[in-house]
């Protein structure tokens, strides 16, 4: 595994160490996905976890969002013990946008980005001004102002997904953990959602970590790459870094794939 050196000039926004990822079933031993994870995600920039399909990309962003427990090992979210919290402060602290598509079809653009607030609007779930003004200025900052109006129904993907965004984005969040959120998108609009994020990241000062199939795209925006090659380990480190040391072009070792450094994709061939 690639040391993930952490920059002591960056406060992390979320950290992990020794983290041993996987499932217990029962009685039956634990079963281990990836272990000796140690990573860091510093503020306002963009991370891209990279791997093939059942390396367990999905596994690390539950664990890391709280939503399923480690086996071993810690993830601190500001500082703080991730599970030490409660579900109220995790969902202050980290905002996820999940692969599948939302059956939020009833609501209009901004009663569904207003859900953002829900951490803090309390049981009733009323928006104050100032919820109001967050919500007005997440739509705003995703670009989806002329479909405020609009029920999620009739959005296209690419619209729906920028909608979903700006959900997470009205929780105003330190952290934004995204489950390949390209993946419905066609060429532009993939394009479009990853330097939106981007931009997020950098106006926001928000920690993007954000799993993706489409590499090249990832490597236009990520400043830092978590790679899972499929053999229980997690290699971190900076994007250029990866591609130098040769951590990236051996990802799909193995496979009838090699990395087109022109392109900067992987290509059929080898």
């Amino acid at each position: 595994m690639t040391d993930d050196i952490q920059d002591t000039a960056l406060a992390p926004a979320l950290s992990a160490r020794g983290l041993v990822i996987g499932y217990r079933d029962g009685r039956r031993p634990a079963v281990e996905v990836a272990t000796g994870i140690d990573v860091y995600l510093p503020q306002g920039s963009v991370t891209c976890l990279l791997g093939p399909n059942g390396a367990g990309k999905s596994t690390l962003l539950r664990t890391i969002s709280g939503q399923q427990r480690p086996l071993a090992g810690e993830i601190l979210v500001g500082g703080s013990p991730l599970e030490a919290m409660s579900l109220g402060e995790v969902a202050r602290r980290m905002s996820v946008v999940y692969t599948d598509r939302t059956n939020a079809g009833a609501l209009t653009v901004r009663e569904a980005v207003g859900l953002g607030r829900q951490p803090y609007t309390g049981f009733f779930g009323r928006l104050s001004d100032g919820d109001r003004q967050i919500v007005d200025e997440s739509i705003r900052a995703v670009g989806v102002e002329a479909l405020a109006r609009r029920h999620m129904a009739t959005l296209s993907d690419g619209e729906r997904q920028k909608v979903m965004i700006a959900r997470a984005l009205a929780q105003r969040t330190p952290v934004m953990i995204l489950d390949e959120p390209t993946s419905f998108l066609d060429v532009a609009s993939r394009l479009e959602i990853m330097e939106l994020l981007r931009m997020l990241a950098r106006d926001f000062n928000t920690a993007v970590l954000l799993s993706t199939h489409d590499v090249a795209s990832a490597l236009t925006v990520a400043s830092r790459l978590w790679l899972m090659p499929g053999n229980r380990r997690l290699i971190a480190g900076t994007t250029d870094t990866l591609l130098a040391d040769g951590s990236l072009p051996s990802l799909f070792a193995g496979r009838n794939v090699r990395f087109d450094a022109v392109a900067m994709d992987f290509r059929l061939g080898q």
